[in-house]
């Protein structure tokens, strides 16, 4: 008799938008095909992990295999890995050396944006570890050209958010009042609230505009405090700290647009939460997000945050036409759904399954010691 085919998912955490992609991915499957899942370490966010362990549902979450023989136990028929880290390639190895495919989730290549923020080392890691994979889901539009091992197949399934958490908020009649700029991201230099600010001090320069600017966040925010003071901003700016759940929801559902001014992120998942929601998008080009969440004039810009004149230029004209909102919003709504977790989960599983699942050939497995 055959044996179940059996995925093991080894990630990093589980956050809120990974723990969405894989019961979505789980339930794309065929009800035969076993679905293992193991979050590393404890970066569980919102997710009850306890109650997940506890529960017979599509997925069996399992504490990461303490050993080689644990993992070889659960009889794996393909594996998945997160990433390179050093937790992440013992398994990778065995499963080479058992003939089990090995495919990796990353964020991380040579496709444009450039991710200077990425160090050599990791870079490197990437080019020598990526030669023991036999596939690779892109997380973000740098990944569809790999580091390294460039002759595998590559499948496209970016970070994602269930759009259907994140309801639309259709037009309305323009409300009176400042124009609501909203940016969410931890309060670090990487993520450009300077660069922000400046651009704001130029537009309040030339021609003022009524604007409250929204800054939801994690970590200290002395800094942006700081930052909001030298610009003369302080009387516009809410620093809010971090928000979750219905609380940010209702963030992006007060705002009339999103800004995005960061130095370097490999995605970016909040400009599709602020896209689901139904706001116009203005999106640094450093931001992997920009390459598949704008369509550039129609649902919002992708712009250079280093260059202010043309920053202030881009933000200032779109604050001044609340007319364009409305319809920038709807567009944004419709690029998010195609984006939407439901999609990549069940796209991703129907490409493993055609790929390694369908008349796959039994492996031979041996107890690692």
């Amino acid at each position: 008799m055959p044996e179940q085919p059996t995925i093991v998912l080894l990630s990093k955490g589980l956050a809120r938008y990974r723990y969405n992609f894989t019961e979505h991915f789980a339930a794309a499957l065929p009800p035969e095909v076993r679905v293992i899942a193991c979050p590393l370490g404890s970066e569980l966010w919102e997710v009850d992990w306890p109650a997940l362990k506890a529960t017979n549902g599509r997925v069996e979450y399992r504490e990461f295999p303490r050993s080689l023989a644990e993992l070889a136990a659960w009889r794996p028929t393909v594996l998945c890995t997160m990433e390179y880290p050093q937790q992440m390639l013992m398994p990778m190895f065995w499963a080479k050396k058992h003939g089990v495919p090995v495919i990796v989730f990353s964020d991380l290549g040579v496709h444009p944006p450039l991710q200077k923020q990425i160090p050599f080392h990791t870079r490197l890691q990437h080019r020598l570890f990526a030669h023991f994979t036999d596939a690779q889901v892109a997380m973000a539009p740098a990944a569809l050209t790999p580091h390294g091992a460039r002759h595998r197949p590559v499948h496209f399934a970016p970070h994602s958010i269930d759009t259907h958490e994140f309801s639309f908020r259709p037009a309305l009649p323009r409300r009176e009042g400042p124009c609501r700029l909203l940016y969410v991201a931890g309060y670090l230099y990487n993520k450009g609230h300077d660069l922000l600010c400046k651009a704001i001090q130029r537009i309040q320069s030339e021609v003022p505009v009524d604007f409250e600017l929204r800054l939801v966040g994690y970590a200290s925010s002395d800094w942006v405090s700081s930052v909001v003071q030298e610009h003369g901003l302080t009387s516009n700016t809410v620093i809010t700290g971090i928000k979750k759940g219905l609380e940010l929801v209702q963030e992006f559902q007060n705002a009339d647009l999103f800004v995005f001014p960061t130095r370097g992120d490999t995605y970016g998942v909040v400009a599709q939460e602020a896209a689901a929601t139904g706001l116009p998008l203005l999106i640094s080009q450093f931001a992997g997000a920009s390459y598949n969440l704008v369509q550039e004039g129609k649902n919002g810009h992708i712009f250079n945050p280093y260059d202010v004149e043309s920053f202030a230029r881009t933000l200032g004209s779109l604050m001044k036409t609340p007319a364009r909102w409305g319809p920038m919003g709807a567009a944004s709504r419709s690029i998010a759904e195609k984006f939407c977790v439901r999609q990549t989960s069940a796209s991703t599983a129907h490409w493993i399954l055609g790929q390694w699942l369908s008349g796959q050939s039994q492996h031979k497995y041996e107890s690692a010691n």
